[in-house]
């Protein structure tokens, strides 16, 4: 079969690994990655991706997990234009791994729907979203399973010896007041330096247009033991899953930081800023305190991070019901 694989495209983490491990899933087939010819192209050929170029294609495989928001009147305009070309294209379609999230402009919704119903077969990651397709996308086929991540083998994880580290996963989008929850978090980062004697690790998953990195920074800044603070930052390579392993704790902000803590065993401190955080950690059935990014404080992080409890441990089928988007794929579009 001949797949073309679609998704976001911005230096993020979360998002690339998606497209990863969807690649792998799909070796067997003529599979081509539909990614700018730009300065990007080089990471995904190092991953053993092959950038599209020309020729036939039987299916589009789009691998994307929050890519039904719109956030402004000009996304609507792109979003249309969007739909037009999808319509126009013939080939089979599939999405795979979403979520349907909050809208937040008018007339988004609507849109939205009319795109869901274009598409052949729909995997989401959280049952709020396989109720609302099923609801309101009357002809779509949705089935729902954990996210993809969640289903990353064994032998792309690495054996990096725990430092007790305190990881945190900087985000720099859609924070109610960013400097003052960079303080926050920099307060979070000495108190466990002063109160244990060990590192923290700031995680910045998007090196693209979100620009995760410039938070890192801007946390690191505020902090009195700088010295003690690594920055961790997507360079395209798997500097992300090495480093993980070195902590003991993860303030999760970055939805792909949650998932891969729980994969990899790490005790999470989740910091919800949107509900697609709080559906998936409600599927699995979390009990353990999941803070609000427009509302959190320090001091009930701090208190978490030096907690000694051994945290949520994620049900072995998780994993195994995570590689179900790409097995059902390819059952519903195999000749």
């Amino acid at each position: 079969m001949n797949i073309l694989l679609k998704g976001y495209i911005d230096r993020n983490f979360g998002d690339d690994l998606m497209l990863r491990i969807a690649a792998r899933g799909l070796r067997e087939h003529n599979v081509r990655l539909d990614v700018p010819e730009n300065d990007l192209m080089y990471i995904y050929e190092r991953f053993g991706m092959i950038p599209y170029n020309d020729g036939d294609i039987q299916t589009e495989c789009t691998v994307i997990g929050s890519g039904f928001i719109i956030r402004s009147k000009v996304g609507l305009l792109y979003r249309t234009k969007e739909i037009i070309e999808q319509k126009q294209r013939k080939s089979k379609k599939a999405v795979l791994g979403c979520n349907i999230s909050e809208f937040t402009v008018k007339g988004a919704e609507w849109l939205i729907r009319r795109q869901l119903a274009d598409y052949d077969f729909i995997t989401v990651r959280d049952t709020f979203s396989r109720n609302y397709i099923r609801k309101n996308v009357s002809k779509a086929k949705c089935e729902y399973y954990p996210d993809i991540v969640f289903s990353i083998p064994d032998d792309m994880l690495y054996n990096t010896p725990s430092e007790g580290a305190l990881g945190i996963t900087a985000y720099n989008r859609l924070l109610t007041n960013s400097v003052a929850e960079y303080e926050k978090l920099a307060r979070v980062a000495d108190n466990y330096i002063e109160k244990t004697g060990r590192k923290v690790l700031i995680f910045a998953f998007d090196t693209g247009i979100e620009n995760d990195s410039a938070a890192a920074r801007a946390i690191a800044r505020n902090c009195k033991n700088a010295e003690n603070i690594e920055i961790i930052n997507n360079d395209g390579d798997d500097s992300i899953l090495k480093n993980l392993p070195r902590c003991s704790k993860l303030v999760a902000i970055r939805f792909h930081g949650m998932v891969l803590g729980l994969r990899m065993g790490i005790p999470i401190i989740p910091i919800a800023y949107s509900n697609k955080m709080r559906n998936v950690l409600t599927d699995l059935e979390y009990s353990d305190p999941i803070l609000d990014a427009s509302n959190f404080s320090a001091e009930e992080i701090e208190e978490l991070a030096i907690t000694n409890n051994a945290g949520y441990k994620l049900p072995r089928e998780v994993t195994e019901l995570a590689g179900m988007h790409i097995k059902r794929f390819l059952e519903e579009f195999s000749d």
